[in-house]
């Protein structure tokens, strides 16, 4: 592999970690360290945030069915609010 290849390949990798931090930062800040088991053990509000690509909440694939994953948490556990944030653009 030819030392061009190379920098793209380490180029494309950082612009990946750098996008997945920044989709997680747009959920808010960890939680923190608790020794509990959960919020269903702790009686502690839970903020279960995704963000979806440009396709929303509602593009009958993986969006969808990841929101209607969080739905079913909060329909188990009260103290589960679930939230999104949504891509306007592919570069988000």
């Amino acid at each position: 592999m030819n030392v061009l290849a190379q920098r793209g390949i380490r180029l494309l990798g950082g612009v990946a970690v750098a996008t997945l931090a920044v989709s997680l930062a747009a959920c808010g800040s960890a939680p923190a360290k608790s020794s509990s088991a959960g919020a269903s053990a702790s009686g502690k509000k839970v903020e279960a945030c995704m963000v979806t690509d440009t396709g929303g909440i509602d593009d009958k694939s993986f969006n969808q069915s990841a929101w209607a994953g969080l739905q079913a948490a909060q329909k188990a556990n009260s103290n589960i609010t679930p939230t999104f944030v949504a891509s306007t653009a592919e570069t988000d």
